[in-house]
């Protein structure tokens, strides 16, 4: 069996992925130019930022908080990430304290790249109902979460048969992102002209490096997927901090290729609660770490236990395996190393590994990508499967009542 015959659209986009970085950053400026991005008056007098998204743009956002921080954060400046929920429940009081002077220096930054969560939708009203500035990160402005923005950014995601859905909006919104606050930085004088081309610079050159690798990469998951195809039917994604993303972004991977089990934790929570699950031997424990974190002992102890308890385990890490005092018959991938100025950009790509391994073990168990055609091409809006249905995606179309606005009307 070849690699060609188990190609997927899956993989097919995690094989472009590094490819498309260019094009993503000019996706950036172009919207940026579009007169439905903040204007600088608006920007300048910002001073806290949330940000949210649903799925895939809720791990987004636990990556761009750090940098985000680094960029705006600074005396009384204040940087959230959470859920659209808990944003909804609590944005009134950590984010102005009621306070309408407040609430017109915070700056709410949803991430949609399809545009139709109702809790982002949500968010927005909320946002706005206290006064709260708006901007949605989208590749889809023409939507229910565009129209209930004040702002938009349209990122512009670069085309192909394979765009949606998949990792490559993933891309698209985390590079929108940070550099949207690159540009708000500069605009409030916190850093110096030229932060929007350094990081987009940054960016670029670590899609190159992984482009150098992705062949390799490619290969070696082919070959573990079939290795490990008769042993496993499980998954856990470990990662701490930002890395959390990726620890997430693998089990996603895996649910919406083959549907098994899959779940995400961080390192001390794996050591206390996750490495007790029966039959360790069916698990495939994927741990993704960083030579310069303040966890690397950490996350190398969790992923040595996992092995010791008898699980499968890949380690994915910036550094060689000795960094990570990691014994040699434990599964090692080496992966491009970020700067030091932005280490959370290393969590835009260091889920490329593992998301060629899912996009494998569906074609080898016979699955289908988003339960439908997973060798073709097709968009969300092709899936005719059970998944796709109405009533399985009810939150698209729920009712969101903003209670200020019920009592007032009483």
């Amino acid at each position: 069996m070849t690699k060609q015959e188990l190609d997927s659209k899956l993989r097919r986009q995690a094989l472009s992925y590094p490819g498309i970085a260019r094009d993503q950053v000019k996706g950036f400026y172009e919207g940026k130019k579009e007169a439905s991005f903040p204007p600088d008056d608006v920007l300048r007098e910002i001073r806290h930022i949330y940000i949210t998204g649903s799925g895939d743009c809720n791990a987004a956002a636990a990556i761009c908080k750090p940098i985000v921080e680094k960029l705006l954060g600074g005396f009384s400046a204040k940087v959230y990430a959470d859920t659209p929920l808990q944003v909804s429940r609590y944005l009134s009081l950590l984010a102005t304290d009621d306070n309408p002077e407040v609430a017109g220096q915070t700056l709410l930054i949803g991430m949609s790249v399809w545009g139709f969560p109702a809790r982002v939708v949500e968010c927005f009203r909320r946002a706005r109902h206290l006064g709260v500035h708006t901007l949605d990160v989208t590749n889809c402005p023409d939507t229910p979460v565009g129209h209930a923005a004040e702002y938009i950014i349209n990122v512009h995601n670069p085309q192909t048969p394979d765009t949606h859905p998949g990792c490559r909006d993933y891309f698209g919104t985390l590079v929108g992102t940070v550099l949207t606050a690159a540009y708000i930085s500069e605009v409030k004088g916190l850093q110096p002209a030229g932060t929007v081309e350094r990081m987009a610079d940054e960016i670029i050159r670590m899609a190159d490096a992984y482009a150098a690798q992705i062949e390799q990469i490619d290969d070696q998951m082919f070959r573990l997927a079939c290795e490990v195809k008769d042993r496993i039917d499980r998954f856990e994604g470990v990662g701490d901090g930002y890395q959390i993303a990726s620890a997430f972004f693998f089990p996603a991977k895996i649910i919406e290729t083959v549907g098994r089990y899959a779940t995400w934790t961080d390192s001390v929570h794996f050591c206390k609660n996750s490495v007790h699950y029966k039959n360790p031997q069916r698990i495939f424990t994927a741990f993704f770490a960083e030579e310069d974190a303040e966890n690397r002992e950490k996350i190398a102890e969790a992923a040595k236990l996992a092995m010791e308890a008898g699980r499968e385990v890949l380690f994915l890490a910036d550094a060689p395996r000795e960094r990570f005092g990691l014994p040699q018959e434990m599964r090692f991938l080496e992966l491009p190393k970020c700067s030091r100025e932005w280490p959370a950009l290393a969590a835009f790509f260091n889920h490329l590994p593992t998301d060629l391994l899912s996009a494998y073990l569906c074609e080898l168990w016979g699955g289908h990508y988003f339960r439908d055609g997973s060798s073709g091409s097709f968009t969300a809006q092709q899936v005719t499967s059970i998944w796709a249905q109405p009533g399985m995606s009810t939150l698209k179309g729920s009712k969101i009542v903003i209670v200020e606005e019920e009592e007032n009307a009483e």
